[in-house]
């Protein structure tokens, strides 16, 4: 029988979003069109400046059966910075409101070892299954890991306007509408999307030592992907890496010191 834990996800944060107004004021900003999200349940999305940078990736549910009320989940570092500006248009909706909570009550829950692959989904079972151990004095989560395994990103505060929803692959995560019409940045998103694939994409990769460097790089020595996400672990490391999507078909390493061989998992 397959064990139920609790993770806490302290590594998260939630921004409020309440009012009349409330379901104008996302839909015009957010790349997810809300009128999708289910009554119990929680999808992807993000916020983008005017030149389709992310400011901030997300996770969306509605508080109640109603458009009156959201919760935004992300990244704990960013939940300011997003905060900002999303504050920047709330004056045009009248009645609307925004407040930041730390997830101090925010846990799932999780079967250790059924091999499924996890999402993220409030009040809902996420399977993950242990690989690595971590560290005594890690402050990560076994969680965290399944998270990365399998691509659920948390952009954080350093990587805020860095990335188009297409370099982090939040367009094959259904994260990004293409129908719903206007939002802040959709013109240069979509764009990119009728011209055709992103030259840099998402992907997983694991190593035998930590992912303190920034880059990754090739045979010759020069960078081919950014880490964006990183657990360190035992005996193996987990990150997240935007990497130019040629590189992936050469070997890559994780120092240019050492050149310890990365092992690509798979792309999302």
């Amino acid at each position: 029988m397959n064990k139920i834990t609790q993770h806490p996800l302290k590594h998260l944060a939630s921004l409020s979003v309440q009012g009349h107004d409330a379901f104008t004021f996302l839909q015009g900003q957010c790349t997810q069109d809300l009128s999708k999200i289910p009554d119990f349940g929680a999808l992807p999305g993000a916020f983008c400046t005017p030149k389709g940078r992310v400011v901030a990736n997300v996770w969306l549910y509605k508080v109640g059966n109603n458009n009156e009320a959201f919760e935004l989940v992300c990244h704990e570092s960013i939940a300011e910075v997003l905060y900002k500006h999303l504050k920047k248009y709330v004056p045009f909706f009248r009645g609307t409101t925004m407040t930041v909570s730390p997830s101090d009550e925010l846990q799932a829950s999780g079967h250790l070892g059924l091999g499924e692959k996890p999402g993220f989904m409030l009040n809902e079972h996420m399977s993950i299954e242990l690989h690595s151990q971590l560290p005594e004095d890690s402050s990560a989560t076994p969680w965290q890991i399944a998270e990365i395994e399998n691509g659920v990103l948390w952009l954080s505060d350093s990587q805020s306007e860095q990335w188009i929803p297409q370099n982090v692959n939040l367009d094959s995560l259904n994260a990004v509408s293409f129908s719903k019409g206007c939002y802040t940045g959709q013109e240069v998103v979509a764009r990119l999307h009728y011209k055709g694939s992103s030259k840099k994409r998402l992907f997983a990769v694991k190593s035998t030592i930590g992912f303190a460097s920034k880059s990754l790089i090739n045979q010759e020595g020069k960078a081919v992907g950014d880490v964006i996400q990183h657990i360190d672990a035992i005996p193996f490391s987990f990150a997240l890496v935007v990497m130019k999507t040629e590189a992936a078909e050469s070997p890559i390493f994780v120092t240019e010191n050492e050149q310890v061989s990365v092992e690509l998992l798979h792309s999302f």
